[in-house]
């Protein structure tokens, strides 16, 4: 398992990694990092995947970091999408929480050869039904989606 850091590194500034820089913003207390280093640890490693929950809740839902659990962030209902487009990863989105959400219409859509049938991406991600964001990690883009 990789770790944000090793003992003998020094803490990690707010800038060394995208991720990080995420989930603080602009302050960083030692405590909080050795917090974020050990919850991460317990999530199987520093992914991106398990640094972007982590900033979902800490700085979209405002939860207090040191109060985050492995538990809390694994019962998370957060879609998380990781490329280089926006508009590819808002595609793939798109159809997949369609599919999960709602399979009946999904199949139905899926079926229909009638090519006045839009599915408008934008539209779907855009809702009340769901919280999106947009988030830039160095060369690459991730969307969170989550339903509200």
């Amino acid at each position: 398992m990789a770790r944000l850091f090793t003992p003998r590194q020094a803490l990690p500034t707010r800038g060394d990694r995208p991720e990080v820089s995420l989930i603080f913003g602009s302050d960083v207390a030692g405590d909080a990092l050795v917090h974020l280093d050990n919850l991460l640890d317990e999530m199987g490693g520093d992914m991106k995947t398990n640094c972007l929950r982590i900033y979902y809740e800490v700085q979209i839902m405002g939860e207090d970091l040191l109060k985050l659990t492995r538990e809390m962030l694994e019962d998370l209902n957060l879609h998380i999408f990781i490329g280089m487009s926006f508009l590819d990863l808002r595609k793939d989105a798109a159809y997949e929480l369609l599919e999960l959400y709602y399979p009946e219409e999904y199949r139905i859509w899926e079926k229909t050869h009638c090519d006045g049938l839009i599915f408008d991406v934008d539209r779907f991600l855009d809702s009340p039904c769901f919280y999106t964001g947009e988030v830039t990690l160095g060369e690459e883009n991730a969307l969170l989606v989550a339903p509200q």
